[in-house]
This record gives C-alpha cells, sequence and structure tokens, in this order.
C-alpha cells in the first residue's frame, strides 16, 4: 500500500512540474548569467567552443588573428538573427565544424588564415543561432543573449588562454590529444544523428 502511494505522489509531482526550456534561464541565476553559462550547457557549444579554444591557443593569439573577429561576427549575427526570428536548433552543421577544426589542432598543421577564420566564425554563427532563448520575449530575450556573447568570448579566451600556457613539449602532445577526443566526440554525435538515434 505504502509503495502505491508513493507512486502516486510521484506521478502527481511529475505532471505539476513546470515547462522546461533546454535555452531558458537558470532558476537563481537571472538572464545574463544563464546565457553566461549557456554555452558551457549546451554540448554541441562546449564541443566546438573547446575546439575552437584548442586551435587559437596552440597558434598563440597573434597567428590566429583572423580567426578571433571571425568568430565575433559571427557570433553577434547568430545572435541577432536567434533574437528576432529564431531558428530551430539544429547542432549537426556546427559538430562537423567543430570535427574540422579539433582535427587541426590534432594534426598540428597551420591553417591558411581564411580557412581558420571561416571555422571560426561558422562556429560563432552555429552558437549564436543556437542560443535562442525559449520562453523569454522582450528585454530578458535580448539580456541572455548579451550574456551568451559575453560568456562565448570569456569561455573561448580561457580556453586558448590555458593552451597557449602549455609550452612544454609534452603539453603540446596533450593539447594535441585534446584535439582528437574532441574530433571524436563530434564524429559520434554525427554518426548516431546519420543513423537516427542521435
Amino acid at each position: 500500500m505504502k509503495s502505491g502511494v508513493r507512486i502516486a505522489i510521484a506521478s502527481a509531482l511529475c505532471l505539476a512540474a513546470p515547462a522546461a526550456f533546454a535555452h531558458g534561464s537558470a532558476q537563481g541565476l537571472g538572464d545574463f548569467l544563464s546565457g553566461v553559462l549557456h554555452p558551457l550547457m549546451d554540448p554541441a557549444h562546449g564541443v566546438a567552443l573547446a575546439a575552437l579554444a584548442l586551435w587559437i591557443g596552440r597558434l598563440g593569439l597573434a597567428g590566429s588573428h583572423p580567426a578571433v573577429p571571425g568568430f565575433s561576427l559571427g557570433l553577434v549575427t547568430g545572435l541577432m538573427i536567434a533574437g528576432l526570428a529564431p531558428l530551430p536548433d539544429t547542432p549537426v552543421p556546427l559538430l562537423a565544424v567543430a570535427a574540422l577544426t579539433g582535427l587541426a589542432v590534432m594534426v598540428a598543421r597551420p591553417l591558411p588564415p581564411f580557412v581558420g577564420a571561416a571555422l571560426a566564425l561558422l562556429i560563432g554563427a552555429g552558437i549564436g543561432l543556437g542560443s535562442a532563448p525559449e520562453g523569454l520575449a522582450g528585454p530578458a530575450r535580448w539580456v541572455m543573449l548579451a550574456g551568451t556573447a559575453v560568456g562565448a568570448h570569456v569561455w573561448l579566451f580561457n580556453g586558448a588562454g590555458l593552451v597557449q600556457a602549455m609550452r612544454r613539449p609534452w603539453l603540446q602532445v596533450l593539447a594535441r590529444v585534446f584535439g582528437s577526443w574532441v574530433t571524436a566526440s563530434a564524429l559520434l554525435v554525427l554518426a548516431l544523428a546519420a543513423t537516427g538515434r542521435g
């Protein structure tokens, strides 16, 4: 009898729960801080940011100069579109670009500047387009998008700075290993999506 009552109470609580939004504001954090954390909470965005941070960190900010403004341009453009006319979140193209960027880290060969800038632009645009806040409208929506813009830059530059500080040869090998993990993770999710399981 007791187990039946427990099941009934648990079922009632589940049915009474409010709607959950994948890209909404986190309770207790506010709209801006929820936006700052959003790039880390979305798996595809986190993988793409990690790949780009590894690539920029290995080259250094000077060596990856075209990529940084490319990322910013793509991110801001994507966020503006997401704020005005949100598109369905499709992480597959973003993960494909993340896999290519991780592969560039893994093979440790410099890319032509325009290729690096294009990869960064596509990653920024993918994160921006996939960051439309659900359940928010008006100023709260734009506050969260502004937080996402700040957060994506903060996480990218902190990650790149950490990789750039890894000067010892074995640490450089470790960065390449991380690049291979990022590529493998992205390709695994892409394979699952291609088979209809993702």
